[in-house]
């Protein structure tokens, strides 16, 4: 458990290498312990979750294709021993997350029809524990973020007015859930990955004003995280993105050339993690558009 609660910190701080060796020592160790103790549930469910984080691991260094692989026989497998499974809320919540990382890889794969069956089936779960528990702030998360991944499944099938809603439905989430637990700053980088996706949505749907409003309000978001979380990485990453985002708009075609510039000094903080390829990636194209502008 320890090795794979570190290995998950060092992913979202960006160290590819370090996160790698210890989800490979837990599922090492894991496997040989389910095939000492084939029937310990627990032991098996503490596998699933560190071949989970190897999923995220893959989805991050862009082997999506590997990624996919091993989602899919983790929830055929989870499906297959659900009946035998005494503890069906573990089971169900590590159902869910494999549910997530499937639709994020068939999302980026272009299984649009897979996204959404796996999407489908995930709102009809987290619908129904809700319901069950309607004040509980972990699954009304959860639910806000399932919205947004439903958004963007509608965006690639071309229902703008359907993603538009429920982009604003889970904008609507989020912001209710920050103004109950303001201590809590996740929740302002939901908000801002949100209103950057909304206001490319109206742009889709040539609504200027709409646009220009969105996306002025993520740029006071990244403005803030910028500012609030100056030792974070993850938030200093949010931001970068954020205004990178906004730069490509054509609501800001006249401030392009400064926002990439913002966007490049949010960067620089960010080049000691140099082994997380997203933000390579993010660092050449900024450097990219800049050189050509």
């Amino acid at each position: 458990r320890i090795q794979t609660h570190a290995s998950r910190h060092c992913l979202s701080l960006g160290l590819m290498q370090e996160s790698r060796a210890l989800w490979e020592q837990a599922i090492a160790s894991l496997n040989h312990q389910c095939t000492l103790h084939p029937e310990n549930i627990e032991i098996a469910d503490f596998l699933v979750q560190a071949q989970l984080l190897k999923v995220e691991w893959l989805c991050q260094l862009g082997d999506l294709e590997e990624a996919y692989r091993i989602a899919l026989i983790l929830i055929t497998q989870i499906q297959v021993t659900q009946k035998n499974i005494s503890d069906a809320e573990t089971r169900q919540s590590l159902l869910c997350e494999c549910l997530e990382h499937f639709s994020f890889c068939c999302h980026h794969l272009q299984k649009t029809q897979q996204e959404l069956s796996a999407l489908n089936e995930l709102q009809r779960i987290r619908s129904g524990l809700l319901k069950a528990d309607p004040d509980s702030v972990p699954l009304k998360t959860k639910y806000y973020e399932l919205l947004v991944a439903m958004a963007r499944n509608a965006l690639k099938t071309g229902s703008m007015h359907r993603c538009a809603e429920l982009y604003q439905e889970a904008l609507k989430g989020f912001n209710d859930l920050h103004e109950q637990h303001r201590s809590n700053m996740s929740y302002w980088l939901s908000i801002g990955d949100i209103l950057v996706h909304l206001g490319q949505t109206y742009q889709h749907l040539n609504n200027a004003a709409a646009t220009q409003l969105t996306l002025s309000k993520a740029l006071q978001v990244a403005d803030w995280l910028a500012k609030e979380g100056s030792d974070s990485y993850v938030m200093q990453l949010a931001a970068t993105k954020i205004i990178f985002a906004v730069s490509q708009s054509s609501a800001y075609q006249s401030q392009k050339l400064d926002l990439l510039k913002m966007a490049e000094n949010q960067a620089k903080s960010l080049h000691h993690h140099s082994q997380d390829p997203a933000v390579n990636s993010l660092i050449r194209e900024i450097s990219q558009q800049l050189t050509q502008t």
